[in-house]
Parts: C-alpha cells; structure tokens; sequence
C-alpha cells in the first residue's frame, strides 16, 4: 500500500491506496467508501482517509502492519495492527490492549510534545521531538 500526500487549497490531503492482503487495517478507512461497509481490502486509485480530512498532514510513515503521519502543528496519529505496540495506544477505555485501529487515531501520550517527524519500520513507529519550544 502507498500513502500520499495531495495538495488541498487549505490543507495537505491524506490520500491511500493498495492492498490489505493480512487485513491489518493499514490503508486507514474505516469504512468501504463504495458501500459504507466493513473496511475495503483493496484500493485501486489514491483515495483520501476521511479521518485525516481537515488535518494539516506534514509528514507520513508506512511500516510493514501500521502507518503513522504526523500534522504541522506536531500531532502524531496512528493506525494499523498494534502488534509489539506500534501504534503507541496503549489499552483501550475497557482496559484491553488495542489490536487494530482502522482509521487514523492520535497518539494520546504524545500530548503536549511537539513532533516534527514519523518513521516506520516493519514493526515498530519512531517520532522525532522538537525541543526548541
């Protein structure tokens, strides 16, 4: 799968596309855009995350199971397969350790950091602090 970053008049689009083939959540749409169904395990053309409309996206990372991006104003979001805890969620409100997350999502123990990178590996997610504020 690909993630994209497309120009917007007021903001820089999230757009993803590809293959889910491990239904791992990684192309980050809740929802099929066609029928409103379960998640769509493939997406031909570049289509934008509508959990990430209205973000102001400056940066994104794909890892082998999760991706991350990252906003101009430092705030990190992940989604995709929890495996090792890639996507930095912790446990859920019902205190169970979450295992996929579909869309988009941020990372709540960042608050109040400002980020100004993402990485991704196979397994693991990586940020880059800015230190300067």
């Amino acid at each position: 799968r690909s993630l994209l970053l497309g120009p917007s008049p007021y903001t820089r689009r999230l757009l993803s596309c590809g293959f889910d083939s491990q239904h791992r959540a990684v192309l980050g749409h809740a929802h099929d855009l066609t029928s409103g169904g379960p998640p769509s395990l493939r997406l031909p053309v570049p289509s934008p995350v509508p959990a990430a409309a209205g973000l102001r996206v400056s940066g994104v990372a794909a890892g082998a199971v999760h991706s991350l991006l990252v906003t101009e104003g430092g705030v990190v979001y992940s989604w995709g397969s929890s495996k090792f805890g890639a996507l930095g969620h912790g446990v859920d409100c019902d205190g169970r350790k979450v295992e996929r997350q579909f869309e988009p999502r941020r990372v709540e123990a960042l608050a109040g950091v400002r980020v100004v990178m993402v990485a991704a590996s196979p397994s693991h997610g990586g940020w880059g602090l800015d230190y300067s504020h």
